[in-house]
């Protein structure tokens, strides 16, 4: 039994030493959690900011432990303890202010996973968290303080989820939401359907869009969205399968600027007109020198009757101003009109897009002659 102990102790001994002199970290030992995957390096010792700049080399960092769940699982791969008191460096600190803890993204730390008596800041400048493996039942799986520059192992966390989160600048009213997910685990392969997208003031109370295109770039499922009526304060969460809880992944986004839709800053003017026709005309827009985004592609012509009070359109026409160009008169014909009537017409600058139309002109009003006077 003695020489079977040592002979267990050697193969162990050695193979550690293997493992320590290659200096990198399988990819079979990254172990998974819900949405996240965890590191768990025993071999490792390296202090508080070195711990966190190796995680942050695998894309990840520092473990954050904010649930009874995620320290049970954890403490599962340090048990037995390979010796009487080992820590693991995880990711909260109080070196803002003394007592404070904080996560790394700098939210505070709400769970208490600590061990009875701690934090202590025994002896002063112990401000970074660690999880203990230990013989000791007492401190084995919860979190002690320590000084920030001791070598300790180290524990990392990163989403199986990688996010690209794209809000280009839109159409006043209209935002299109570009969410592109690629899955960590090897063989995972995410659907349209799983990439999915929802917004509101809060995670909690946002609802969910549908998308309206998808596709395949690269490793990523990318979904397109289309939204409407956005209103203040709204924000857009892309996320992965089920709407997520606070401790599961998603990527949040913020609003772009909107583009300035041009609008004329004078009405159509009156041509020819007949007992049934009128022509009008106005100045296209002209680049860098008119106020609005451009490029404006077409324009839209509206009429009104002092009768039926509503605007109704009467046509479209293209801009027809190529690159280089800077501004030519724009020409159209209403027709069908009514003998003896009175019209209101004024006309909008379009440009691309789901709400690129912008305000209508001021009008013009012209009353088209009775038959007989014509």
């Amino acid at each position: 039994m003695k020489f079977s102990s040592e002979k267990t102790l050697f193969v162990t001994i050695i193979i550690a030493a293997i493992v320590s002199l290659q200096g990198v970290t399988s990819q079979s030992e990254w172990h998974r959690l819900d949405d996240a995957v965890y590191l768990v390096d025993s071999i490792t010792r390296l202090d508080y900011d070195q711990a966190q700049a190796l995680c942050q080399g695998y894309g990840a960092n520092l473990a954050r432990v904010d649930s009874d769940e995620i320290q049970a699982f954890l403490t599962s791969f340090i048990t037995p303890p390979l010796r009487d008191t080992r820590c693991f460096w995880i990711g909260c600190n109080d070196r803002e202010v003394e007592g404070q803890f904080r996560w790394l993204d700098g939210t505070p730390v709400i769970y208490d996973g600590w061990a009875q008596g701690q934090p202590d800041n025994g002896g002063g400048g112990q401000d970074c968290a660690c999880l203990w493996s230990s013989r000791n039942n007492d401190i084995h799986g919860q979190w002690d303080d320590d000084g920030c520059t001791v070598d300790r192992n180290l524990i990392c966390q990163k989403g199986i989820y990688n996010f690209r989160l794209t809000i280009p600048r839109t159409n006043p009213g209209f935002i299109n939401v570009y969410c592109a997910v690629d899955v960590e685990i090897e063989g995972e392969t995410l659907s349209p359907d799983d990439v999915k997208l929802s917004i509101g003031q809060t995670l909690s109370s946002s609802r969910p869009i549908s998308h309206s295109s998808t596709s395949l770039d690269g490793e990523f499922r990318n979904n397109s969205f289309l939204l409407y009526n956005v209103t203040e304060g709204d924000q857009i969460f892309c996320y992965a399968g089920e709407l997520p809880d606070k401790n599961r992944s998603f990527s949040l986004a913020t609003f772009s600027a909107v583009f300035d839709v041009y609008e004329l800053p004078s009405g159509p003017t009156a041509g020819e007109i007949s007992s049934s026709s009128v022509t009008v005309f106005w100045s296209s827009w002209i680049p860098c020198l008119d106020p609005g985004d451009g490029p404006v592609v077409g324009y839209l012509i509206y009429q009104q009757t002092m009768e039926e009070k509503q605007w109704t359109m009467a046509g479209r026409i293209d801009s027809g101003v190529g690159v280089g160009d800077l501004q030519r008169i724009m020409e159209f014909v209403l027709t069908e009109l009514e003998p003896g009537t009175e019209y209101n017409i004024s006309v909008s600058a379009v440009r691309e897009g789901p709400g690129g139309e912008g305000l209508r002109s001021p009008l013009v009003t012209v009353t088209t002659p009775n038959l007989r006077e014509w």
